[in-house]
């Protein structure tokens, strides 16, 4: 049995990642602040934030499914409220509405 490798840290992607967006950079056993949202309170807000993205950005769910590529099913779930969405789902939305989405879902103006 052979087991998969393991991740090793490169510190060349950190900084690019951290740099990307716009992160405060730290060093080894250097303790870094950030503000971190909690995220157990947004995937308990998602659905309903969701549907309100939905609502201000699509006439019904009939043509929110079509944006999305979901099932019609699936789009009048997220227009009631009642799911929320995938990652790729979400950068889909701020593709196509970057402003919304990112006051939306990070709380920040895009720019």
């Amino acid at each position: 049995m052979t087991t998969a490798p393991r991740a090793v840290f490169d510190p060349k992607h950190s900084s690019r990642v951290q740099s990307t967006l716009n992160l405060p950079t730290q060093s080894w056993g250097q303790k870094c602040v950030r503000p971190v949202a909690d995220p157990h309170a947004f995937a308990a807000d998602l659905p309903e934030l969701w549907s309100a993205f939905c609502r201000r950005n699509y006439r019904d769910a009939r043509h929110l499914a079509q944006a999305f590529g979901v099932s019609e099913s699936c789009a009048r779930k997220w227009w009631d409220g009642a799911g929320g969405i995938r990652g790729h789902q979400l950068q889909i939305a701020v593709a196509l509405h970057p402003q919304d989405a990112f006051e939306t879902f990070f709380g920040i103006a895009a720019e």
